[in-house]
């Protein structure tokens, strides 16, 4: 981390924002300067200034070119274009807008194989900082083996929400946190990364990243598109009602609907090289997968239109996608309506 990123982090520790926003940007900074996943249009600011029409009380400070002045209902001060920016000396430039995904929730996953039934119990849990967790599904697409029993509600996402597809959602709470137990064939342990979809006590639905599934040889495979030496990339392409992007927008309630006509291409980078892996476009679900992809780092380039956001659950410094063995890294690319 940079001499920037670090006095962006103190300054964030020092704010004194709710525990949940401090995590959050926080992740964001440890993230700034990288470069973008894809070619897109809109940059968001670095969470150590505010961007135009925000608050600018107290210690938040106001991006380059623009000033702390009072304006909109109630006299409040919020940053404002034109004067002089409140930044002097080492401002802040403009991060890309691949961020990692993170909220203040922590999720755990532990399996226990059992010989004599050949088949593993995976409980996973999900429990937030602050508050409850309403629920936790498990999306089918992360299990690397068949579902043979457990304690869950069977779910299905329809194209037009988020998550996409199927999944296992908890039906119990222990202490503030929901669990979801789940039987898979075989021999099954935790590895690389899977996302996952919490309910908040707020009704929001977000996405959390957390221990992935590796399967054993002798466990019966699911449609998944990876294997203990290989994993994937998903790609959700969303169209949003949303004109102006900022950093307050709830990116996965406002953007609900596929983008249905977007086209990615995918490379491996190897050193100052990278190798072609393939072009795809979307579904009528809006998601193109790029499966059974050694672990390393990947290029991911959207080859038509604009984008405004994009978040994913396992990018590098650089905003490249990484893959590990037995994981699903997960893309979500986020397109604004046109003023």
């Amino acid at each position: 981390m940079s001499a920037r990123q670090l006095d962006a982090a103190a300054r964030i520790l020092a704010s004194g924002l709710p525990r949940r926003q401090v995590i959050r940007l926080l992740t964001r900074a440890a993230v700034g300067g990288a470069a973008v996943v894809v070619t897109g249009s809109e940059a968001d600011a670095k969470p150590s200034c505010r961007g135009e029409g925000h608050p600018c009380e107290g210690n938040q400070t106001c991006c380059p070119g623009l000033t702390c002045a009072e304006s909109g209902k109630g006299a409040a001060r919020r940053c404002t274009a034109g004067g002089t920016s409140e930044c002097q000396g080492d401002c802040p430039t403009a991060e890309p807008d691949v961020i990692v995904v993170g909220v203040d929730i922590d999720i755990e996953a532990d399996c226990a194989y059992s010989g004599e039934m050949q088949r593993s119990t995976c409980t996973f849990t999900a429990r937030a900082g602050v508050g409850t967790v309403e629920s936790l599904t498990v999306l089918q697409d992360s299990l690397c083996a068949a579902v043979a029993g457990g304690d869950f509600l069977e779910v299905a996402f329809g194209a037009s929400a988020q998550p996409t597809g199927a999944g296992l959602k908890s039906t119990r709470q222990e202490e503030g946190a929901a669990v979801v137990t789940i039987e898979l064939d075989g021999e099954v342990t935790t590895a690389a990364t899977a996302t996952y979809w919490c309910e908040t006590d707020s009704g929001d639905l977000v996405p959390v990243t957390g221990p992935g599934l590796r399967c054993a040889e002798n466990a019966a495979p699911t449609a998944v598109d990876v294997s203990n030496e290989t994993g994937a990339i998903v790609v959700y392409a969303r169209t949003c009602d949303v004109t102006s992007p900022g950093a307050d927008v709830a990116w996965f309630d406002a953007c609900q609907a596929p983008a249905t006509h977007e086209t990615f291409q995918l490379a491996r980078l190897d050193g100052e090289s990278s190798i072609d892996v393939g072009t795809q476009p979307v579904d009528a679900s809006g998601v193109c997968r790029f499966g059974q992809l050694p672990p390393g780092t990947y290029r991911l380039e959207q080859t038509n239109g604009d984008w405004c956001h994009a978040e994913s659950n396992s990018v590098d410094d650089q905003g490249n996608v990484v893959v590990e063995a037995a994981g699903v890294a997960t893309v979500w690319i986020f397109h604004c309506t046109t003023a």
